[in-house]
Formats: structure tokens, sequence, C-alpha cells
């Protein structure tokens, strides 16, 4: 049986805390199976780029963030 995994990334401004960072959480799909999750990781909705579902800019934080994001997929 092949499987079909996809990963996506997004900002759950929903949940932003008293500093205005929001989480950004993480989705797993397999088929019509799926958990949804939070990396943990709080960052200002401004930074966040939605269509490529990673941080904009070139601070060593974003670059850090990326860099941890690009390797769970």
């Amino acid at each position: 049986m092949k499987s079909n995994i996809k990963i996506s990334f997004w900002l759950n401004s929903a949940k932003t805390n008293k500093n205005r960072f929001a989480p950004i959480y993480v989705r797993v799909t397999d088929g019509q199976d799926y958990f949804t999750m939070t990396t943990g990781k709080y960052i200002k909705p401004s930074d966040w780029n939605k269509k490529t579902m990673k941080l904009k800019g070139i601070s060593d934080e974003i670059n850090s963030i990326n860099e941890w994001k690009k390797h769970s997929n």
C-alpha cells in the first residue's frame, strides 16, 4: 500500500499570548487520518509567510526556526 503523507505548518493566531506571539502548529496527514500539534515555537504574526509556511526575514532566530522546519519535512 502506498502512503501519501503531507506535512503542513500554520500560525495559530487564535492562541496569541500576552506578548503578542503566536504558536506555529504542524499537521501531519496520511490519507484521511491526521494529527495536529504545536511545534513549541512562538513568533510575531507579522513575521509569518502563509504561502510558503515559513518565517520572513534573515535574523539568526528566523533562520534557526526555518532550518528546524525544513528538517521536519
